[in-house]
């Protein structure tokens, strides 16, 4: 069995773009991580 070839133009495309996953982006999901969890349950010690 082969690998079927890939066009290198699709491979590009495919790429995130620079700077997609900024210090930003990453920040906001932390926090939204932290008031999901707030909400969920895990505050277990109140």
């Amino acid at each position: 069995m082969t690998q079927p070839s890939v066009d290198e133009a699709y491979l590009a495309k495919r790429q995130l773009r620079k700077g997609t996953a900024g210090w930003m982006l990453l920040a906001g999901l932390g926090v939204s991580y932290v008031i999901s969890g707030d909400f969920a349950g895990w505050n277990w010690y109140c």
